[in-house]
This record gives structure tokens, C-alpha cells and sequence, in this order.
């Protein structure tokens, strides 16, 4: 299994630091699968590229990068790159990511490799071992549950995807999304084990709180049945970053959603960094290293029920 990086960022550095560490340097490797070349050496995950370098990609590899405007690219096609020709697809888009983003990506370009990842993942596993697995005849919400009375899950103020397990004997779920009075605003009865709430649609109270309900269809033991306080987050230097990442990452692919989902995680929005780790997932199945950031992230948030093979 490939090494790959931590998903824990370092303090952030300044601008002129960034400025000085990128100026020969135009690409960082985040995340690849094969056997894949720098120049006659083996291409490793968190290696800066310069302007100098080729980069030769295996037969059903991948390779995602970061560029220092702040755009991703990912290669796909077997071949060899010279990472100057890569260059030139960005030339003209260098200025123009946000401020709000640009720590972030800072961050990435600057930090180290942590060639450790599968062994924390490895630990984490060993401190669950005992646990006993959730039991597959109820829902349960992929998602953080708070030690205060109420279970409370935060997020930003755009989207949330939920996710949930399948269950046994289940064809289909009813998902309930209720108010601040737990007045019921929708019920959907849904096959899939997974729903996006867009808030743009949905009545929000004085506390910004929704209340979500997940059960299989028919059951109506109240014990059975799981909850979860949603509550949009009001802090507005919060959401401005969100929509600078959203707007900054806006493809659906691979390396986009793997960087969201590492800001969310920084930003403790653990339910937002799970939606995106398994749109990672999903759009690149092969590339392990995204299971094992998921997975980290689920052991360490008391989710080990839920980890993903």
C-alpha cells in the first residue's frame, strides 16, 4: 500500500514563505496509485515538481496534483508528462484564487510527507479492535455523535450529504427532516442509504437547528429509530472560507473532493470531511490511501462501525 499524506495540516506559513518555496516548484503530488515515474526514480506521493521534470504514468494509474495557483489537475492516461507543458495549462489562472483559500493551499504545498498514515490507521484499528460492532437491524447516521445531551452535528452553511448503513431484510428508508419544534417538513422515502440536504430549501429556525430522522421503512420502535440535530454554522469568516474552497474546487472529481474533505476535517466540520472523502472514493474506488484518510477519521471520531474495506 502506497504511502500518502497526513491529513493533520501544519501551522500555517506566510505568503512570502509560499511565495519563496513555489518559485521553481509548480506542482505537489497528492495522492497516486501505480507504479509511476519522476524522471528514472519512483514518483513519490508529496514530491514538489519543477519545471525541469517528467513525470511518466503506468497503465491504469493516476495522479493527482496541486498546482501552486491553487487548481488540481489529474492525470489518468498512461504516458509520459513533461511537468513545463503542465505548466503552461495554468499560466493563466495563477492570481486567481481567493485569499479565504490560499492558506489552505499553503498549507498543502508546504507541508511534509507523513509516510506514517497506514501505521496510524493500524493503531487506531488496534484501540477498536474491542469494540463491539453496530448492529445492522437499525439505521444509524455515518456521523459524529456529540457527548452533550443532544446529539448535535455542525456544518456549513451550503450542503450536507448524510449518509447511513444498510440494513438487514430493508428495501427502503424513510427520512425525516423536522424543525426547531420538531414539526415535520419532509418525509422521503428513499431506497439509496444516503440524502443531500440543501439548505437553500429548508426552513431553518432562530437557532439554525434542523432535526433529522433515519429508519427503515415500516419500523417504529423509537429505539430504532436514529437522530441528529443539525446546526448551520452562523460564524460568517467560517462560511466565506467554504465558499471560497467550493468556488475554488468546483470539478467533482477525485483530488477536489479529497482536498475538501482534509479542510473540513482542519475546520472540525467531521460530517462535511466524511461527504467528501467518499465522494473521493467513489469517483477514484482504487486509491487506498483515500479509504485510510476515511477511515482515520472515522476511527478517531468513534465511528469504527463504519469503516470502509
Amino acid at each position: 500500500m502506497k504511502k500518502f499524506i497526513t491529513s493533520t495540516f501544519l501551522i500555517l506559513v506566510t505568503l512570502l514563505g509560499f511565495g519563496q518555496n513555489t518559485k521553481s516548484e509548480y506542482f505537489k503530488v497528492i495522492c497516486q496509485k501505480g507504479e509511476n515515474k519522476l524522471n528514472t526514480n519512483t514518483l513519490i506521493t508529496g514530491t514538489k515538481l519543477k519545471s525541469t521534470d517528467k513525470i511518466t504514468l503506468t497503465n491504469d494509474g493516476f495522479i493527482g496534483l496541486l498546482h501552486s495557483s491553487g487548481k488540481t489537475l489529474e492525470l489518468k492516461k498512461e504516458g509520459t508528462y513533461l511537468v513545463s507543458t503542465l505548466i503552461q495549462k495554468f499560466n493563466e489562472t495563477k492570481k486567481n484564487t481567493s485569499e479565504k483559500y490560499a492558506e489552505f493551499i499553503i498549507n498543502e504545498l508546504n507541508k511534509e510527507v507523513n509516510n506514517d498514515l497506514n501505521l496510524e490507521y493500524k493503531k487506531n484499528m488496534k484501540i477498536s479492535a474491542a469494540v463491539e460492532r453496530g448492529n445492522k437491524n437499525s439505521c444509524h447516521f455515518i456521523l459524529p455523535k456529540s457527548t452533550l445531551e443532544k446529539p448535535f452535528v455542525y456544518t456549513s452553511n451550503n450542503s450536507l450529504t448524510i449518509y447511513w448503513n444498510s440494513t438487514l431484510n430493508s428495501t427502503s428508508y424513510l427520512f425525516k427532516i423536522l424543525d426547531e419544534e420538531e414539526a415535520i417538513q419532509k418525509t422521503i422515502e428513499i431506497v439509496d442509504t444516503t440524502f443531500t440536504l440543501d439548505f437553500s430549501t429548508l426552513k431553518l429556525g432562530p437557532k439554525n437547528e434542523l432535526l433529522i430522522q433515519v429508519s427503515k421503512k415500516g419500523e417504529a420502535a423509537e429505539n430504532k429509530i436514529d437522530k441528529r440535530i443539525i446546526v448551520v454554522i452562523k460564524e460568517d469568516t467560517l462560511n466565506q472560507k467554504v465558499k471560497a474552497i467550493e468556488n475554488s474546487l468546483k470539478d467533482n472529481n477525485a483530488i477536489n473532493n479529497y482536498l475538501k474533505a482534509e479542510f473540513y476535517a482542519q475546520n472540525n466540520l467531521i460530517a462535511k470531511a466524511i461527504e467528501h472523502y467518499k465522494k473521493a472514493i467513489k469517483a477514484e474506488p482504487q486509491i487506498n490511501e483515500f479509504k485510510i484518510a476515511l477511515n482515520n477519521l472515522l476511527l478517531t471520531n468513534g465511528l469504527e462501525d463504519f469503516i470502509v474495506e
